[in-house]
């Protein structure tokens, strides 16, 4: 890790945004736009996107510009975030998603383990339209290439129902490790629905 690299997103509505693409594969059976940042501490051996691992000051955007780009999509039924790493600038992050369509489902790509998401990240992951979280570091040897973009050290959570009465918000484990590609698809299409209030 490269100390210079390194920067405080606390609070922050700046950030940087390498591209965006359109993706049929990164959110199982639905059609996404994928916002890949720059910028990443984790750097894993095996990433895919190591040209994304430095932060690159022609990159630096604003939550609004980055907003406007995405709310004026009209195909994409997901935002997808990966990187570089999207929770090394978990504020911005947020503060995208804060403001994006109420139509859009969310889904993070994090190469941190699902506990530490879980705790360091609850505000994030408690925004509605955040719906999916696929969290561990990418380890080539253990790709599975007929189901999913993910190795099989990483855990997928997907968010169906949330209790309103008391704010609560339930998560559940995909077991896409052990079931077919259609299963994983058909337990992602039902986390587009609209929270059932118990």
């Amino acid at each position: 890790m490269v100390e210079g690299d390194i920067e405080d997103f606390t609070g922050c509505t700046i950030g940087y945004v390498e591209r965006t693409n359109l993706s049929f594969i990164d959110v199982p059976g639905q059609i996404a736009t994928v916002v890949f940042v720059r910028g990443c501490s984790i750097r894993c051996p095996d990433c895919h996107n190591c040209e994304l691992q430095s932060f690159d000051e022609t990159k630096k955007t604003t939550v609004d510009k980055v907003v406007a780009q995405l709310n004026e999509l009209e195909l994409s039924q997901w935002i997808c975030f990966q990187g570089g790493e999207p929770l090394d600038q978990a504020d911005f992050v947020r503060a995208i998603i804060e403001k994006l369509r109420s139509s859009f489902k969310v889904c993070i790509y994090s190469g941190y383990n699902m506990e530490l998401v879980k705790r360091k990240h609850k505000e994030l992951l408690a925004l509605p339209n955040v719906r999916m979280v696929k969290a561990g570091k990418f380890l080539l040897k253990k790709r599975i290439y007929d189901k999913f973009l993910a190795t099989t050290n990483q855990r997928v959570i997907l968010k169906h129902q949330i209790d309103a009465t008391e704010g609560k918000v339930q998560w559940d484990e995909l077991d896409w490790i052990n079931n077919s590609k259609e299963f994983i698809e058909e337990q992602v299409n039902k986390a587009c629905y609209e929270e059932k209030v118990n």
